[in-house]
């Protein structure tokens, strides 16, 4: 089901003013977090993932952000970036996956500070979920930001049930037109 404060706005939800706690996942306001391994929450500092050099997404580790329906934006804001030479090398790789599973898409050398627009990556692709690997830099997000894909209105059933007597009226005629002409 789907947050009311997400029904046409835009919800963020902020990572860094959770508290300090580790959890293997972790689901608020209709996006749910899992990591290459456990979640580590940082007062004041957002969210990271626990083991590598430190409580950061380390190089090799990964976050999985998974939404309650596709959604038509997302942007990821970082809190902290770094790495043990000092230098900034841009390379995170975001994937993102449709409402069945399949990929979307995969983007290299992404810099994800001080924030970056997933949907944007992909063509505004509306996504299901996405993950973040990092690659050479260590990462710290603050905040996630979207807002759910507006859903096709379906016709309502009086004009489904117009159609088809029009449907059947047509195809009547036309027989009934065909079979005046033979005789």
């Amino acid at each position: 089901m789907l947050p009311a404060a997400a029904l046409g706005a835009n919800v963020v939800v902020d990572f860094d003013d959770k508290g300090t706690f580790q959890t293997s996942n972790w689901q608020k306001d209709g996006v749910a977090i899992t990591g290459s391994s456990a979640l580590q929450f940082l007062d004041l500092n957002g969210i990271g993932v626990v083991g590598g050099e430190d409580n950061t997404l380390d190089p090799g580790e990964s976050l999985t952000f998974s939404f309650a329906a596709p959604v038509a934006f997302v942007r990821l804001n970082a809190s902290a970036i770094g790495n043990l030479g000092g230098i900034r090398f841009h390379s995170a790789v975001v994937r993102a996956f449709n409402s069945d599973g399949a990929v979307i898409g995969t983007a290299s050398n992404v810099e994800p500070f001080p924030s970056v627009v997933i949907t944007g990556l992909f063509a505004s692709t509306p996504l299901s979920s996405f993950s973040v690997l990092a690659t050479e830099d260590s990462y710290r997000f603050s905040s996630v930001e979207f807002a759910y894909a507006a859903a096709v209105p379906e016709p309502p059933p009086a004009t489904l049930v117009l159609c088809g007597l029009l449907t059947v009226c047509g195809w009547a005629w036309l027989i009934r037109g065909r079979s005046a002409a033979v005789m």
